[in-house]
């Protein structure tokens, strides 16, 4: 059984048709997403489910046999994001990690005719965990409020042996124009904070330095 999970605000989300849904609101106490998110996971590893599906409010899941496929390709695994960015489809096959600056950066594409596959990470909008691997690595870290905490989660899992990837045979609409954290202070700040969290926890010493110089640009930007 695959349990969704949804963090949100003013419980505007409805329940997924055809699969039992946790609704988690964050609008009293935000407690990140995180923090959210693993409220919503411990709610349906409890109800039983053998899968959990993350997923974000302003995602068009469509047809639940989707969300299958999107559980068969690996422990974690994740659809193609599409979405339109300055009025061009862009197609998100994951991301990677730049392991000397401490960026992470999504493989995109103007279409949808790409291989795709293992993958470093899956992003935390769209992602179908198999149980087992929740009870050998726990759950996401909350130290980070918002963003990078799917990319943590992910490399926690790789570390463990578990195989994270992209299902290219599966397309999930991301209702959004295009990302624009630099374009809000407080998600710039959020992005930021949890940027040099990610750096501290992952990026090897001789490379700090080489961060520190990035993130002071990125801060300024």
């Amino acid at each position: 059984m695959t349990v969704a999970v949804i963090v949100d605000f003013k419980t505007k989300s409805k329940p997924i048709a055809g699969i039992r849904t946790v609704i988690v609101d964050n609008t009293t106490d935000n407690r990140g997403f995180a923090a959210g998110v693993n409220i919503g996971i411990k709610k349906a590893l409890a109800m039983g489910a053998k899968k959990v599906l993350l997923v974000n409010p302003d995602l068009k899941i469509g047809d639940k046999r989707n969300i299958r496929e999107i559980g068969y390709i690996g422990d974690i695994g994740g659809p193609v994001l599409w979405f339109r960015r300055n009025g061009k489809d862009v197609f998100d096959f994951g991301g990677k990690v730049n392991w000397f600056l401490g960026r992470t950066y999504h493989v995109e594409a103007g279409s949808s005719n790409q291989e795709s596959g293992e993958i470093e990470y899956v992003s935390g909008a769209c992602m179908v965990v198999d149980r087992k691997v929740f009870e050998k690595i726990g759950f996401f870290d909350e130290r980070f409020f918002m963003y990078f905490e799917d990319v943590d989660f992910c490399l926690r899992a790789k570390q463990a042996g578990f195989k994270v990837a992209v299902n290219p045979k599966i397309i999930v609409e991301h209702q959004i124009e295009e990302h624009r954290h630099f374009d809000n202070p407080l998600k710039k700040k959020y992005l930021l904070d949890s940027n040099r969290k990610f750096v501290e926890k992952w990026i090897s010493p001789m490379f700090i330095p080489l961060t520190a110089i990035y993130l002071a640009w990125l801060s300024r930007k």
